[in-house]
């Protein structure tokens, strides 16, 4: 099974067409699941990005997507989007797991993932036994308000190691997390650099790296040329691609 990890769609509202485009697409690198968060209708429209939602846009979002993914349920996993900010989001993530069947939980930049407001957050993942998909990027300018830098990841491994976290497009930053073993790193970064998935899998095991797109804002071509280009065995490669995966969400067999 192929799995792309990190992906988004437009919701709230919704249309089905776009779905099906989007998951065509999938098809034609022979994706079996998207792991999709929804951050609303201003999903990669950057003038309507709302970095910051309220609870009731949370909700909202979260609520189209349990609908998308009833609509394509041997497609579509859903994370449960949340601003640890807002009152609430603890309920939220309850409401994702346990009425809408999640598999775990995506912050972005509602806060930093080392803000304390985020611990009850975690701690109820924890509870669930469910992965946190975290926003993070070590950049050199430009970085946006509230966005987790590979520092803050790893005061939140420090914090809760038995939190399974992924780290989301930051691959450069590997250095820095390798001596966490519950924080896997995705491959959704924009740079398509040549040898990146083979240092990365040097310094942390290819075991700690799982396939992730970003699409719809970047094209699914990009990770999948990474790693299917990358000098790594077929074993290393398939993990990549769908096991490690499967092996997070608890759900190997």
């Amino acid at each position: 099974m192929i799995i792309d990890a990190h992906t988004h769609i437009v919701t709230n509202p919704w249309n089905r067409r776009d779905v099906e485009d989007f998951l065509a697409g999938a098809d034609s690198y022979g994706i079996d699941v998207c792991c999709v968060a929804s951050l609303g209708p201003g999903c990669y429209h950057p003038v309507r990005l709302e970095p910051s939602p309220t609870q009731e846009q949370c909700a909202a979002f979260n609520r189209d997507l349990y609908e998308v993914m009833k609509a394509f349920p041997d497609r579509i996993w859903g994370w449960v989007y949340v601003n640890p900010a807002c009152p609430g989001a603890v309920d939220e993530v309850r409401r994702g797991i346990e009425d809408y069947g999640m598999i775990g939980v995506k912050m972005w930049m509602g806060t930093t993932c080392a803000d304390s407001r985020v611990f009850p957050v975690v701690e109820q993942a924890i509870e669930y036994g469910v992965p946190l998909l975290q926003h993070a990027w070590d950049k050199a300018a430009g970085a946006l308000p509230n966005e987790s830098t590979s520092a803050d990841i790893v005061e939140l491994a420090r914090r809760y190691p038995e939190l399974k976290i992924i780290m989301a497009h930051n691959e450069r930053a590997v250095r820095v997390i390798a001596p966490y073993p519950n924080v896997f790193v995705d491959t959704a970064s924009p740079i398509a650099e040549s040898g990146i998935i083979e240092k990365t899998a040097e310094w942390i095991g290819a075991d700690r790296i799982v396939y992730g797109s970003d699409c719809i804002g970047v094209d699914f071509a990009v990770s999948w040329g990474k790693v299917c280009g990358a000098e790594l065995s077929d074993e290393a490669k398939r993990n990549i691609l769908g096991g490690n995966m499967l092996r997070i969400l608890g759900r190997e067999r």
